[in-house]
């Protein structure tokens, strides 16, 4: 069980509102999440046997001119197909982009920062090594501001079996929520 203390703040209210959400008489988002404990410092993520999958990638993205860049957008709310649309209120959130050195866009990402929780709304890839660096960048920016990065998804069991292991890889461990 993770405990997440969440501020009130805009960033605060949306996640709480996003792990308030219920489906078939339970919380949808509070049991088997991703949840990633974040060190004061990027280095000491870094280090070490356990991430060097991670190293290796970041490597072959840098070598393919990958740019990881971000921006923060005031009054977001989620899409049209998104079931949390109605749940969740207008808030501030980061949105992260990795585009090649034709200016291609190869990811996209969606995050809301809290004072120590960070959620991870969505993240969406088309090219090798694109989620690797974007997640290096995203942790590099967290690590020292927040305790917890947690992703937004069902239960994280019903993955499919790559994405399970590339949580597993970047050091995410399935944790039931306490709000």
């Amino acid at each position: 069980v993770t405990e997440l203390r969440l501020a009130d703040s805009p960033p605060g209210r949306m996640i709480a509102e996003h792990f308030a959400i219920r489906a078939g008489g339970r919380f949808r988002y509070r049991t088997a999440q991703g949840v990633l404990a974040l060190p004061a410092d990027f280095a000491a993520y870094m280090r070490g046997r356990h991430r060097q999958a991670l190293r290796t990638n970041i490597g072959h993205a840098r070598r393919a001119g990958l740019v990881v860049t971000s921006y923060a957008v005031d009054n977001w709310v989620p899409g049209v197909g998104d079931s949390r649309r109605g749940a969740i209120s207008p808030g501030p959130i980061e949105r992260w982009l990795v585009t090649d050195a034709e200016g291609s866009c190869l990811a996209d990402s969606i995050l809301s920062v809290d004072s120590e929780v960070a959620l991870l709304h969505g993240l969406v890839s088309f090219a090798p090594y694109v989620r690797w660096a974007l997640h290096a960048e995203i942790i590099e920016r967290l690590c020292g501001d927040c305790r917890l990065l947690v992703t937004n998804s069902d239960d994280s069991y019903f993955l499919a079996p790559g994405k399970q292991h590339f949580q597993l890889l970047l050091g995410f461990q399935v944790s039931r929520l306490r709000i």
